[in-house]
């Protein structure tokens, strides 16, 4: 057990390195209108985006990949689960559930990127995993990529995933407008 003085001092080393973690705070304003329908839902994604905005305005590249991953995997498990197409467990992952929507026949066409079905699994996603593992991740004897190519993939990963996560949010309004 540590004494007092080394967690006060371990305490003040972790607020040095990262800032105050225990007052970490919205990134996004309280909405002063009136929501109608899931308003926790509005704040949460009205939160994601801010923070993806930050993260990559900070670059924090990985942050916002994470976070885009989440709005894209809750668009996907929203549509799914409403055409009866949900894979069959807790929390699936990104795979899992673009492999559910390439099976289903509905078309997922972007203006911008085309078919965000081939957009997010096979271009995207394969970027959001070099991004998530390149940075020390290698063969044993092999060098990993400069820091500088790694960030600078990780930055065009969040870049892609912003466009890409807005644009599966908009084709699944459209699915829920279309009935």
């Amino acid at each position: 057990m540590r004494s007092a003085p080394a967690a006060d001092a371990l305490d003040l080393g972790i607020v040095g390195l990262f800032g105050d973690l225990r007052n970490m705070t919205r990134k996004s304003f309280p909405s002063a209108k009136q929501i109608n329908g899931n308003a926790p839902k509005y704040e949460s994604y009205k939160e994601a985006w801010a923070r993806i905005r930050q993260a990559q305005e900070s670059g924090f590249y990985l942050e916002a990949i994470v976070i885009e991953e989440s709005i894209i995997a809750d668009r996907l498990t929203s549509y799914l689960s409403a055409v009866g197409l949900l894979p069959n467990k807790h929390y699936p992952g990104l795979f899992d559930l673009v492999k559910a929507w390439k099976a289903d026949q509905v078309q997922a066409v972007d203006k911008s990127h085309g078919d965000l079905k081939a957009a997010i699994g096979d271009e995207w996603r394969a970027s959001r995993n070099r991004a998530v593992h390149a940075i020390v991740k290698s063969a044993p004897g092999t060098a990993t990529p400069p820091v500088e190519d790694f960030l600078a993939e990780a930055q065009a990963a969040a870049e892609l995933g912003a466009t890409l996560a807005r644009a599966v949010d908009r084709w699944h309004r459209a699915q829920l407008k279309a009935g």
